[in-house]
């Protein structure tokens, strides 16, 4: 009967066939109505925000300029581009959040990289302790790093306010772009992203194949020329996947820009949503744009996997490389002391401002008086 309907002329019997077919698999019926899901929650969102940037908002500066409360304009999109206020309002939050989403991709990859690679391929000490340490900046929010470098080094000379922890202590004051800006915020970024470099390059380089690194140890090949040209290509995918997760996340970061005083396209979408509306829509569809090219970047360089043909060799566990009696010691302590500062000392830190008469100031160690510690915080609501 049903080879009947397909022989039967008339094309909407055969389609109307081929569909319940292919809705009677459960596996095809699954991935339909997720599909019609996925589709909807992303696309949805999408048009919303376009339409957004081209409509009018009464009591915005769309309104203003168009002299209308309803209806459709592009003077958003021309006054946020070529208005007085454009290099305030799009072309600097550009600069800095391109900048720092940069930034934060190669500080993630050289620290999250390098830690994995010291874990993984290297006779390190205390790997598991270490390992377990590291991923702590990304179990926390990523403002609670925010708020400790600016109660570490924040100071009355240089940022006004009250003097944070280091100048209390020591009265070693730094420098204002050390203290705020970009080069904290990528800081912080890329210790709090760290962690998706070391879970991502650290699982290809621990079980990658022996066979490739053997192969070119026994034809006698430099150890730099088999990480350069074997290791390198090897982990490049989660290299190409961690920019991608890193650069799109740090393009949106709200959190740590607002706290160390970054001006980038998430805090400008933010103090604009009041009165510029319109144009705060336009600054999300380009942090989506960027968001989209990264992606597709990722899709075209990821796309075609390389092979290698091993010409001797027999397949084993990895070699390690011994850094030295001295060096596997040396590495774990500058590590240890690294991963104290970013996972432990955040928690000590906020466990010591519930007992500050005021979170952040630390004036009071100064004077050596710590009668002034209180325990309102804890025992008032």
């Amino acid at each position: 009967m049903e080879h009947d309907i397909l022989l039967k002329p008339g094309g909407k019997k055969i389609i109307i066939n081929k569909a319940i077919t292919f809705i009677s698999k459960p596996q095809n019926m699954i991935l339909t109505v997720l599909g019609i899901i996925l589709s909807v929650t992303t696309i949805a969102p999408i048009v919303s925000i376009m339409l957004d940037t081209v409509t009018i908002h009464p009591g915005s500066i769309d309104a203003h300029l168009s002299g209308r409360v309803s209806g459709y304009t592009l003077y958003n999109w021309i006054d946020l581009f070529t208005g007085s206020l454009s290099r305030e309002n799009i072309l600097k939050p550009l600069g800095n959040t391109l900048m720092l989403a940069v930034f934060t991709c190669l500080g993630s990859i050289l620290y999250g990289g390098s830690f994995a690679y010291l874990v993984t391929r290297t006779n390190l000490k205390f790997k598991r302790y270490l390992s377990a340490i590291f991923i702590f900046p990304y179990i926390m929010p990523q403002w609670t790093l925010a708020v400790v470098w600016q109660n570490m080094f924040k100071s009355n000379a240089v940022t006004g306010g009250s003097d944070g922890l280091l100048t209390s202590l020591f009265n070693i004051t730094m420098p204002v772009w050390w203290c705020r800006g970009l080069f904290p915020c990528a800081i912080v970024l890329a210790l709090h992203y760290a962690p998706f470099a070391y879970i991502l390059i650290g699982g290809i380089l621990k079980n990658m194949d022996a066979n490739l690194e053997e192969a070119a140890t026994i034809l006698d090949t430099p150890k730099w020329k088999i990480f350069g040209r074997v290791t390198l290509p090897m982990v490049s995918p989660a290299i190409l996947s961690t920019i991608l997760l890193v650069f799109g996340s740090a393009v949106g970061s709200y959190p740590v820009p607002h706290y160390l005083n970054l001006t980038t396209l998430s805090t400008k979408y933010v103090s604009m949503n009041v009165n510029r509306v319109g144009e705060a829509s336009i600054l999300a569809v380009i942090m989506m744009l960027m968001g989209f090219i990264i992606l597709m970047v990722n899709q075209l360089n990821t796309g075609g996997r390389k092979s290698y043909t091993t010409v001797t060799g027999k397949s084993g566990q990895i070699s390690r490389v011994n850094i030295g009696r001295i060096g596997k010691y040396a590495a774990a302590i500058i590590l240890i002391l690294l991963t104290t500062f970013t996972s432990i000392y955040p928690i000590i830190s906020f466990a010591m401002e519930t007992f500050l008469p005021n979170p952040g100031d630390y004036s009071f160690l100064t004077s050596g008086n710590l009668t002034s510690l209180t325990l309102k915080w804890w025992t008032t609501s």
